[in-house]
């Protein structure tokens, strides 16, 4: 029998979180801009407007910055604890 493994068991490396946590922060920053960019789209009929575009990308950019600001707890663990 052939043992298939999912890559959810597959043991992490330690730079893995690293670059999850990077893609997760890029999405958040280009998901922000890809709304900008479709502004126009979104106030369509009358959904939405500018002002609430505009609310929901400084909430999700402020999010984008605490994550940027925030170290990776084997960072802290290394650099920060006593």
């Amino acid at each position: 029998a052939t043992t298939v493994r999912s890559s959810s068991t597959r043991p992490t490396a330690p730079g893995d979180a690293r670059v999850s946590e990077a893609l997760r922060k890029a999405s958040r920053a280009s998901i922000s801009a890809a709304l900008d960019r479709d502004r126009e789209f979104l106030k369509k009929g009358n959904v939405f407007n500018d002002d609430q575009i505009d609310a929901y990308i400084d909430l999700k950019m402020a999010d984008v910055q605490r994550f940027e600001m925030t170290p990776h707890p084997v960072e802290f663990a290394m650099y920060y604890s006593a």
